[in-house]
């Protein structure tokens, strides 16, 4: 029951760093309750003086000094998914980072284009889209790339509540506040296909970190499926990739799960970037 209170409830609200701290301070307490001597109650005052510098993670540039040393912590998330941080280096850069360990997003202007490239070239491929699905939201970066399709329909489907959090405060002069012209749904992608009765002209896979425990099932035969189940006619699906998050054999694996759904499925690289492209169709017109 105590996992599942910290977990949900105070995590979220005061972070780990002070819900240890008050953990502590509760066992503490707990113990001293049997102890017949007063005078050991003086103990608890300088053991929250010396709790007090810890309550709350240290900023990034600390925790980082080698890669984020001239950066500054602009906002921070908490809950049981991840820690959130977006962060400005010297230079005005902002970046999304995921636990400290990933670089989800950046507004490097050569980044942004290739964000938003993800979004292009699934929306090119198709002759009239109406809606599109986004299986990932992030910053809304690669989103804004469907922002000259006026009446499309957009719908994002993303877990983390930080990355929603952060949109538009941080990212909202970037992405060109895509967040007012979409739908956003923070659910799994996996329950949200299952559950949605919604059919969409395509649907874009966004950029994940496959070495995440459960994200590689994004990458299987049967969500692939799932996404099939959720294309309307002339659907088209398209799965983006990072090259350098794979070594041959299990990029290999990943292209015959897509193809083994997506028979007559082709792929692009942009960089290091590759899509894979799936279609209902027997083939994808390229002219």
């Amino acid at each position: 029951m105590g996992a599942i209170i910290a977990g949900l409830l105070v995590i979220p609200h005061i972070g780990t760093p002070a819900t240890i701290v008050i953990a502590a301070l509760l066992m503490f307490i707990a113990g001293m309750h049997w102890s017949s001597r007063r005078r050991a109650w003086l103990v608890l005052v300088p053991l929250i003086a010396m709790a007090l510098p810890v309550v709350q993670l240290p900023a990034v540039q600390v925790l980082l000094p080698v890669t984020q040393r001239d950066s500054r912590d602009l906002y921070q998330h908490e809950d049981a998914i991840s820690i959130t941080h977006v962060v400005e280096r010297g230079d005005g850069q902002r970046l999304l980072l995921d636990d400290l360990q990933r670089m989800d997003a950046s507004t490097d202007p050569a980044a942004v284009s290739a964000q938003q490239n993800q979004a292009r070239l699934p929306l090119m491929l198709h002759p009239n889209p109406r809606s599109v699905l986004f299986l990932g939201v992030g910053t809304g970066i690669s989103v804004s790339g469907s922002l000259p399709y006026d009446a499309l329909r957009r719908v994002g489907v993303e877990l983390s509540q930080g990355a929603i959090s952060a949109m538009q405060p941080w990212f909202g002069v970037v992405n060109g506040d895509v967040l007012s012209k979409m739908e956003v749904v923070r659910d799994d992608a996996r329950r949200f296909l299952q559950r949605s009765t919604d059919r969409f002209d395509v649907i874009i896979g966004d950029l994940f970190h496959p070495d995440l425990v459960g994200r590689s099932s994004l990458l299987s035969v049967e969500q692939f499926d799932r996404v099939k189940q959720r294309l309307a006619v002339n659907g088209l699906f398209v799965q983006w990739l990072a090259l350098n998050q794979f070594d041959p054999a299990s990029l290999q694996v990943v292209l015959r799960s897509f193809k083994s759904v997506f028979p007559a499925g082709v792929i692009f690289v942009d960089g290091f970037r590759l899509a894979m492209v799936g279609t209902l169709l027997l083939a994808l017109a390229l002219t």
